[in-house]
């Protein structure tokens, strides 16, 4: 029988994991991390990510060069209040880009310990306030300190607990706080969750003029919106990939001529959820596979989209039916599959192929559009 563990190992243990996820999340605390303060696993699980901390960081800068009419001005100007501090890792970042910093948190014991955080990290141009932030109190909270931006992310869980979904149902309601806060501040940048409706997002919120869709190491992380106070019904939809790797401005792509040695390009989940594939894929010279097969055919990798989605060179092209199947299925014992705009779904096409998940190739079986539209499975392999 093995040795059973102590309360106190297993609270070692778990503080040590916990320390280890956040210095996973942000590598640029791993100085002080033995000395940090961390009151819950939820802070850890729930804060940003140094890289996409990093980006909010870059984009309020810019926004309050705009504010101040700088243009091009050095950062570290303006002043930015953080109303949703938790673990205080985009105030932080924000530290770096403005002069002044507002930090404000409703828990107090978290408020307490990313202050004591603060001064071990050489944070010096934070101020706290530990306030819930409610209608009314937004004046009170700021007291003398007038912010030329305002960040927000509203907690997507309600007091219970319970995941909520609705704008209105998240803490803080920005619904019911967008006239007030533009009353103390004309630029907002909000934080919401990356599943977000952009379409119903921007009717229901007032001034959206940027969107920005955050992804880091291939997955879709964030969805940022700057609202200005008095915005004309224009938005720019912009993608970011990384901490430092492309953005894409979003402004019908011709059909694609299928061959084996082409290379096929899948977007990444970012890119699809911006709705701008088509538009970045046809600046790069990419052809679609057909006008709802969201797969791309280039004659070589386009370095420009690398960081979008993938490139696969594609070694065999069968008809999508039973006689082919089988023979894929000889050919790739072991494959990733995909189906994409046909009447299955990948398990079941994985099924059909009779083959298991693993090896180099992958496999799409999907719809194309050439002189007339057919069904084809696509082999392709990473190079």
């Amino acid at each position: 029988m093995g040795t059973r563990k102590s309360f106190a190992d297993i609270v070692r243990e778990t503080e040590e994991d916990l320390r280890q996820r956040l210095q996973a999340k942000v590598p640029e605390w791993a100085g002080v991390l033995p000395e940090l303060q961390l009151p819950a696993r939820l802070n850890v699980e729930q804060c940003s990510s140094s890289a996409a901390a990093r980006y909010k960081a870059e984009l309020a800068a810019r926004i309050l060069q705009g504010a101040n009419g700088s243009g091009l001005a050095s950062p570290a100007t303006g002043r930015i209040a953080d109303l949703t501090g938790g673990l205080g890792v985009d105030a932080w970042a924000f530290s770096a880009a403005a002069e002044d910093v507002l930090y404000n948190e409703m828990d107090p014991a978290l408020c307490e310990a990313v202050q004591a955080n603060f001064v071990l990290l050489g944070v010096r141009n934070v101020v706290f306030r530990n306030a819930e932030v409610r209608p009314g109190i937004i004046r009170e909270i700021l007291g003398g300190f007038r912010p030329d931006l305002i960040y927000l992310d509203p907690a997507r869980r309600s007091a219970t607990g319970r995941k909520v979904f609705l704008l209105e149902d998240c803490r803080p309601d920005l619904i019911g706080l967008q006239d007030e806060l533009f009353s103390v501040c004309p630029q907002l940048l909000v934080k919401l969750s990356p599943m977000a409706d952009i379409t119903l997002l921007r009717r229901r919120l007032k001034g959206v003029r940027e969107v920005h869709i955050v992804s880091v190491d291939g997955e879709c992380k964030e969805l940022l919106l700057q609202l200005s106070a008095g915005e004309e019904e224009t938005c720019q939809l912009t993608v970011r990939f990384g901490p430092a790797d492309k953005e894409t401005r979003c402004p019908g792509l011709e059909s694609a001529s299928l061959r084996e040695g082409n290379w096929l390009f899948e977007p990444g989940a970012a890119l699809l959820k911006s709705a701008c594939h088509d538009a970045a894929c046809h600046r790069a010279g990419l052809r679609k596979l057909a006008p709802s097969t969201h797969l791309y055919i280039a004659d070589s990798p386009d370095a420009a989209l690398a960081g979008f989605g993938r490139f696969r060179q594609i070694l065999d092209i069968l008809p999508l039916d039973r006689h082919a199947m089988k023979e894929a299925g000889k050919r790739y014992p072991a494959a990733g599959v995909t189906a994409r705009n046909i009447p299955m779904h990948s398990d079941e096409l994985a099924r059909r192929l009779g083959i298991r998940s693993g090896g180099s190739a992958h496999i799409y079986g999907t719809t194309v559009q050439e002189a007339s539209e057919r069904r084809v499975l696509i082999v392709t392999q990473s190079r």
